[in-house]
């Protein structure tokens, strides 16, 4: 006979036991779509140590893999292996006559995702998407995951929502801005277009393409032609559809759009796995016209043949801007979080809290690195208690994880 004590104690352990197995069941879609998410951070310097502390407030136990100047001690891989993370090493480029052009690290910058890319292969860890972006880039990954349901990773994509004119350096006031509406770029093809009219304002609709090619668009855009007087005298595509490099094996271009690395952009398995790595890194490191790795990387993907994708969400709701709301001072930007939590907002606002993908939040404008780390937490933390509150998948359980999980 058990006593009144003992019968208890085994339905309180029958009762966890049934708690966590629903937990956890309830949690097993979530966490395989969390599983095929990687996150590449360029970092280096002091900035390595607070983009690691950082991240590990937004990713939710995703993977990262840190991108720096010098191999890893053994000391920073066995570290990272207990947070899921990995490390890479990339050169800078200090030669000329890429230091005319270039800062040193955007060779780093630009190759990062294709140096991610052959190293988890080599360790045999797959994944889908690969989130890219600064090192003090932080992404929402409901948003994340709401948004990538509707992908075909091994499709070729390259998806953001904030673009940028690139010009050679010379001509640097050209780069002045987001210009989305203009932006050369396409919408995907396997999402259902809303019934919605098209929004007024646009000066150029994308095409629907799966995957978006720079044939494609060159074909579509005719603001990339060119009229060639001799010999044809007439409009040509050859500056679109051309492969950028001069006799001496320099890319070139006269102008092209590019993401904003502070923004951040998702990069689909099927776009790593059709580019050569040896290709892009012979793009990137003879590319001596546009400015920065975001540019560099932006040419060098066209080069190799595909643009940028823009989310239906946010071209059918220009008020709504996923990759980054734009240069907002940061108490703004909390405040729309802490009136999306309260349920005091508009319907924009409310938009604007579900679809924010990324926030750049422009570590050089804190007093240090700390500061920033701990703004990031605060930020993670807020946005956590809003999901918890509309009831979203990735925080249904409020004391489960991924929520809270390292804070």
């Amino acid at each position: 006979m058990r006593t009144g004590l003992e019968t208890a104690a085994v339905l309180l352990l029958l009762s966890a036991t049934v708690c966590y197995a629903a937990a956890a069941t309830a949690k097993h879609g979530i966490q395989a779509e969390l599983d095929s998410i990687v996150a590449v951070i360029p970092a280096g310097g002091p900035h390595n140590e607070m983009a690691m502390r950082a991240s590990r407030h937004w990713r939710k136990g995703i993977k990262a893999v840190y991108v720096a100047e010098l191999p890893p001690t053994k000391e920073r891989i066995l570290e990272g292996r207990r947070h899921n993370e990995f490390w890479g090493d990339y050169p800078d480029i200090w030669d000329e006559p890429w230091g005319r052009v270039h800062r040193p690290f955007d060779s780093r910058a630009a190759m990062a995702p294709f140096v991610a890319h052959q190293l988890l292969k080599r360790e045999g860890v797959d994944y889908k998407w690969m989130l890219y972006g600064d090192d003090d880039t932080m992404w929402f990954l409901s948003a994340v995951l709401d948004l990538l349901r509707d992908y075909d990773s091994e499709l070729p994509y390259f998806i953001s929502d904030m673009y940028y004119f690139s010009a050679p350096p010379d001509q640097q006031h050209w780069r002045n801005g987001m210009l989305q509406e203009g932006a050369t770029r396409c919408l995907p093809c396997n999402v259902t277009i809303p019934d919605e009219p098209w929004p007024l304002g646009h000066n150029w609709v994308p095409p629907a393409a799966c995957p978006c090619t720079k044939e494609l668009l060159c074909d579509k855009d005719y603001r990339m032609w060119e009229f060639v007087r001799e010999p044809t005298g007439r409009w040509s595509k050859h500056n679109c559809t051309a492969p950028w490099e001069d006799d001496e094996g320099d890319y070139y271009k006269k102008w092209m759009y590019s993401i904003d690395g502070g923004s951040g952009a998702i990069l689909s398995r099927g776009l790593l796995d059709a580019i050569d790595h040896e290709e892009m890194e012979r793009c990137v490191r003879n590319h001596f016209v546009v400015y920065g790795g975001d540019a560099l990387i932006s040419h060098c993907i066209w080069s190799a043949g595909y643009g940028m994708t823009q989310p239906m969400q946010s071209y059918f709701k220009p008020h709504v801007q996923m990759f980054d709301m734009g240069r907002w001072e940061r108490r703004p930007f909390m405040n729309m979080l802490i009136d999306a939590t309260e349920g005091t907002c508009n319907d924009v606002c409310q938009a604007q809290a579900k679809w924010q993908v990324s926030k750049h939040i422009r570590s050089r404008y804190f007093n240090n690195l700390d500061a920033t780390e701990a703004y990031i937490k605060a930020v993670s933390h807020l946005h956590d208690t809003y999901l918890i509150r509309v009831g979203h998948a990735l925080c249904a359980e409020a004391r489960q994880p991924p929520c809270g999980l390292y804070s």
